[in-house]
């Protein structure tokens, strides 16, 4: 799913490290887009030390531009929440649970609008 996110224009890609994987981390480096992914360790692994290091060097150079940003998509994920009670998407199909969440984003967004 993420690899529908990523754009061919886009030069930098920020994001979660429970997405990470080596088949993407190599495809970023040969197109030359920087990658503010933190590594994640496997399974009865460590972090090498390298490792360490970067990620310490990404949370420290990128940490407040990646908190900015997954705070404003949060804060939707939030009021969509607590403003509209909406928890738990109902099985009524995928078009019609895609319309809701759709709608309720619209509504959000209106919401920040009238702020």
């Amino acid at each position: 799913m993420t690899d529908n996110l990523i754009r061919a224009d886009d030069r930098a890609i920020f994001g979660d490290k429970g997405y990470v994987s080596n088949k993407r981390k190599r495809a970023a480096r040969a197109d030359g887009v920087l990658r503010a992914v933190k590594d994640k360790r496997k399974r009865g692994r460590v972090l090498s030390s390298s490792q360490k290091k970067r990620n310490h060097k990404r949370n420290h150079k990128h940490g407040h531009k990646h908190g900015s940003v997954r705070a404003k998509v949060e804060h939707v994920f939030r009021v969509i929440k607590c403003r509209f009670g909406y928890r738990r998407v109902r099985d009524k199909g995928l078009a019609r649970n895609a319309g809701q969440s759709l709608s309720r984003a619209q509504a959000v967004d209106g919401v920040a609008r009238l702020k």
